[in-house]
């Protein structure tokens, strides 16, 4: 059921706001790639009742503004760019 609702969110972003869903797609796999090598790389301090690190997230957070900024920024302010990517951050 949560799948056949992604899939079918996923497709109708693709076919209305085609950079939101690459950015959100970019965000998913980069954001959480860099956040696993930084995070394992360097470890540090872990969030609460969690196995993340501070620094993993910060890692993905940096890869999603990046991400954001070069898919998003000629039709979006920087406003949504920062808060897209914090929302994935949260989310990752």
């Amino acid at each position: 059921m949560i799948v056949a609702v992604g899939a079918s969110f996923t497709a109708v972003m693709l076919i209305v706001a085609v950079s939101l869903a690459v950015a959100a797609i970019l965000y998913l796999i980069l954001g959480d790639a860099v956040a696993s090598l930084i995070g394992k790389r360097f470890g540090g301090a872990l969030w609460p009742g969690s196995k993340k690190s501070f620094v993993g997230s910060l890692a993905c957070y940096s890869a999603c503004l990046v991400v954001g900024a070069a898919v998003l920024r000629p039709e979006y302010a920087w406003f949504g760019i920062v808060v897209s990517a914090l929302v994935a951050t949260l989310c990752e």
